[in-house]
Formats: C-alpha cells, structure tokens, sequence
C-alpha cells in the first residue's frame, strides 16, 4: 500500500513520462540515501567485527612479530640454507603480511579501524591462521632470536613433562628438608 501510495503521488505529480521517471529516480535516490540496514544486517555486521577482534586477540602478537621481522628472517635463510629456501620462506611471510593487513595489523592500518570483512572470508582467514601462523612465527623466530626460540621450546618442553620439573624439584627438597 505505501509503495503504491508513494508512486501515485509521483505519477500523479509528473507532467511527462520522463519527468515521471526523473522524480522517480529522484526520490529512490534520496530514499536510498537514508535508508537503515534492518537489524539482522547490523547484528552480522557486528559479529563479524567480534570476530575480527577475536582473531586480533588470538593471532595478532604472531603476526606483528612476523611483519617485524620477516626481511630479517629472509635474510639470515639465504644466507644459511640458499635463495630457494629464502623464497619458500618470503612466500609464506608475504601470506601472513596479507593476513596482518585483512585484520588491520599492518603498521599503516588504524588500528582502531575494525575491517569490514564477510563470514565466509574470516572463515578461510581463520582457517589459514589456525594451521600456519604459528609455525611461520617459529621459523621467523628461530632464524632472528634463537636465545627466545629455545626458551620457548623449553616452557613448551616443561608444559608436556608429567611429572612438572618444579614438582620434583620441590620435592626433592623437601625430603632433603625432612630428612
């Protein structure tokens, strides 16, 4: 009923088949212009950008590090183990600096800036997170802080222990106390 009312009032005001379609498109425009997204719309919106802060949160120490010192990593894989494997290793830091940028990581990004991204791309973005951040990270990591990649695979190491070290440390201490 509104829509026909609406375009009565358009006819009605129209002195010609162009002027009527002029004011028509006139009007759409102005409609369109001021139109509100219905509330299913915004409440995606809004859980894609939780969910685009969720992989922030999750993966975006890794990729900032990544981003920091990737040419650095480069760099040192030429130099030990050749150009092919240097290229292997640049092909998987340019992937991460994409990923970085598709989440608003790089340091041109604002980072107050939350992109706009579809389900379905955050879906494949989180997929290619999962399975090969972190071991890109490791790489980075190994080839320009080693003192930090082998603490990190000692906590690692320690974590997996049964029984903990600093359990049998502690009681290893406490018989010798006793006793």
């Amino acid at each position: 009923m509104l829509a026909m009312r609406f375009e009565d009032q358009i006819f009605a005001a129209g002195t010609s088949l162009s002027d009527y379609r002029k004011k028509l498109t006139k009007r759409l425009k102005k409609l369109k212009k001021h139109y509100k997204a219905p509330q299913e719309i915004i409440n995606k919106d809004n859980e894609n950008e939780q969910r685009v802060l969720d992989l922030r949160r999750k993966y975006g120490d890794a990729l900032t590090f990544i981003y920091k010192y990737d040419e650095k990593a480069i760099s040192a894989m030429r130099e030990k183990s050749g150009a092919e494997r240097a290229k292997h290793l640049q092909q998987h830091t340019d992937n991460a600096r994409s990923w970085a940028t598709q989440l608003g990581l790089s340091p041109l990004s604002n980072p107050k800036k939350i992109p706009k991204l579809e389900s379905s791309e955050l879906d494949r973005l989180q997929k290619h997170l999962e399975l090969r951040v972190e071991n890109i990270r490791s790489h980075v990591v190994k080839l320009t802080q080693p003192d930090l990649f082998l603490e990190e695979r000692i906590v690692e190491l320690e974590q997996n222990l049964k029984p903990k070290p600093s359990e049998v440390l502690a009681n290893a201490i406490n018989n010798v106390l006793i006793h």
